[in-house]
């Protein structure tokens, strides 16, 4: 399946061959982001406690976000 993550074509596999399915904890997980950050699936934010759940389709875009600092 074909995702955008950053900006970066992405290609993840289907059901069939994902141990965890197509869900948006397994494309974070596989994309290996780490620390805090924050994650917009299709330009909506998603909370951390529904990456489990959320289930993500081909074509969809997301977006993980680190917090920046500055002054």
């Amino acid at each position: 399946m074909k995702l955008t993550v950053n900006n970066q074509p992405v290609d993840i596999g289907d059901n069939s061959t994902s141990s965890c399915g197509i869900t948006l904890l397994c494309v974070i997980t596989q994309f290996g982001a780490g620390g805090q950050f924050a994650v917009a699936l299709n330009g909506q934010f998603v909370s951390k406690q529904n990456y489990p759940q959320t289930m993500v389709s081909a074509d969809d875009k997301i977006e993980i976000l680190s917090p920046i600092q500055g002054g």
